[in-house]
């Protein structure tokens, strides 16, 4: 007598469905470990299923799963649709017993047919989920549009790194899968794990029975678009001071990073930055990947101990577009967060170069004042050398050393500038969704990209920054104004604006152009001042290092430097926004 085990191989006839395994591990730490009914979204950017998002807003009962249409038909056209990214199905969870599609699921399914004229199967599995039963099954079906709609049993077939379940097979379904033969049942026992905890990618280790993603973001559902921020990317040099705010970020729902800092922690940075005793002489970029996997588990973080020097064009351009751990970016977003200015110069070129934005920061001396800088090709006319062209011209005609130290600055100065970070980081990302918060920021804040903030109400006196006196002229006097921010018009540098073209954009006003045009980002943009023409490039290096202080470590020379493009902003200012509070 033939087996009638499940997966005994007599259905040959099955239709074979490819799914990667970190899709399933998706599945099972979300769906698989509440009560049915849940479920979610699955797609494709392939061959293979590929993609799959939790549906957190579903209409859920005992006996039925009702998806989200508004939500799922926005994932399709902002996110999904734009990526080439195709739906294949709905992986949802019956109670138990009930492991195929209900007449409900055939009439969905009919619905979804019907309206996709090229969509001919749709792939239904049924999930039986560990409180209901126990153990995890996945149940494969599919709805086969022919000359009517019917519902027919398929097989699986898992493809990619197992995350770890395959220990929880049993020894039978694991030969299966090592002889890559497909399957008609799966099922993850979580009694066979043998270790209490996996490791997670960069190297911590988490339980495994992880928290989904409805449970760690529980809270702040409405705060952002979650499934854009999980699709997003940062790439971010320099992770020093920046730390907190890389934190916050996987906070927010970020789950790709690229960090790339050569640094370890030291003694001093205790005082400073977001690190512990326990970190001191580990590279920095490890101790904030960890603190990311205990922030958000499904987070994929790739920790890289060089500097920016280290990385040629194509390198740094396959870690902003390529796929990172299977991770395709839906945007990404380039920071530079170093104290080394010709680093900082170079992000503003490669950003340019890869049509990307770009975010960047810096406190003033003793952490009085601070600014943040943006560009978005598209929006901001001016890139992120226009802004701060006096301080380019300033390094290149000085060719002498900078003493300012950067003792004195207060870590709530830090602290300041990465919140102020932070919205810019969510206004960018979320730039053209329909979030009702953060999708139409940027374009309201447009060519304001020089932000500066006041943490000192004497900053005219302790910094030389009169900006803040300017725009506040006429204010209250009996009132005092300080811890507040100034978001200041840039416009592109050029004849037309009173200056020569700037040497990275051309003074074009539109950074879209820029894509593409740069042959080598890595080149040198300091020219020794013509009474100085004998002066050794490595002393105009030490200059640029020394001078461009970290966003958070240093201080700044400049602030008479950007004053006089501030103020010149300032009648700008009052006339667009005499009734808009941008701060």
């Amino acid at each position: 007598m033939a087996s009638t085990h499940p997966n005994s191989g007599l259905n040959q006839n099955r239709s074979v469905i490819r799914i990667n395994w970190d899709i399933i591990a998706e599945i099972y730490y979300s769906i698989g470990q509440r009560p049915a009914e849940a479920g979610g979204v699955l797609g494709s950017g392939g061959n293979r299923i590929d993609h799959f998002v939790f549906e957190e807003t579903s209409r859920n009962s005992p006996v039925t799963y009702t998806p989200d249409h508004q939500k799922i038909n926005r994932l399709f056209d902002e996110t999904w649709g734009p990526k080439g990214i195709r739906l294949k199905g709905f992986a949802h969870s019956h109670p138990p017993g009930a492991i195929s599609p209900s007449g409900g699921d055939l009439d969905y399914a009919k619905r979804i047919l019907r309206g996709i004229e090229d969509l001919d199967e749709l792939f239904l599995p049924i999930i039986q989920t560990v409180p209901d039963r126990g153990v995890f099954t996945v149940h494969p079906w599919s709805a086969v549009a022919e000359e009517v709609v019917r519902l027919v049993p398929t097989q699986i077939l898992l493809q990619g790194d197992d995350d770890g379940l395959i220990r929880l097979l049993s020894p039978e379904l694991r030969s299966r899968l090592e002889a890559e033969e497909p399957l008609d049942c799966l099922m993850l026992d979580p009694a066979r794990q043998r270790k209490p905890f996996r490791r997670t990618a960069s190297g911590a280790q988490a339980s495994t029975n992880l928290p989904t993603r409805s449970q760690i973001f529980e809270r702040v559902t409405d705060a952002y678009d979650l499934e854009r921020m999980r699709q997003s990317r940062l790439v971010v040099v320099g992770a020093g001071g920046a730390a907190d705010w890389i934190e916050s970020m996987a906070r927010a729902g970020i789950e790709q990073f690229v960090l790339i800092d050569p640094d370890t922690v030291a003694i001093e940075n205790v005082a400073t930055q977001q690190v512990y005793l326990k970190d001191v002489d580990r590279p920095k970029v490890d101790c904030i990947s960890e603190r990311i996997a205990q922030i958000n588990p499904h987070a994929k973080v790739t920790a890289l101990t060089v500097s920016l020097d280290d990385l040629n064009d194509e390198q740094f351009r396959a870690l902003c577009q390529e796929r990172l751990d299977g991770l395709h970016a839906g945007q990404t977003l380039i920071c530079g967060f170093t104290d080394s200015f010709p680093a900082q110069a170079r992000v503003n070129r490669l950003g340019l170069n890869l049509g990307l934005p770009t975010l960047s920061a810096q406190v003033y001396l003793e952490g009085r004042g601070a600014e943040v800088t943006f560009s978005y090709p598209g929006v901001t006319p001016a890139c992120q050398r226009c802004v701060t062209g006096g301080r380019y011209r300033h390094i290149r005609e000085h060719a002498q050393r900078d003493d300012i130290s950067s003792r004195g600055t207060p870590i709530f100065a830090t602290d300041r500038l990465n919140a102020i970070k932070g919205f810019v980081a969510l206004a960018i990302l979320h730039h053209g969704t329909t979030h009702p918060r953060w999708g139409g920021l940027l374009a309201r804040i447009g060519n304001r990209n020089l932000v500066q903030l006041r943490l000192d109400p004497d900053l005219a006196q302790s910094v030389g920054l009169a900006i803040f006196d300017e725009v506040t002229r006429g204010a209250d006097k009996s009132r005092l104004l300080f811890d507040d921010v100034v978001w200041l018009p840039q416009e592109p540098e050029n004849p037309q604006t009173g200056f020569e073209p700037c040497e990275d954009c051309g003074g074009c006003g539109d950074l879209r152009l820029c894509e593409g045009q740069f042959e080598s980002t890595q080149i040198a943009i300091w020219r020794v001042a013509p009474d100085t023409e004998d002066a050794p490039a490595t002393d105009l290096d030490a200059y640029a290092e020394t001078t461009a202080h970290h966003a958070e470590e240093g201080s700044c020379a400049w602030g008479s430097g950007l004053d006089a493009r501030g103020e010149s902003a300032v009648e700008q200012v009052d006339e667009e926004c005499a009734d808009e509070t941008v701060s």
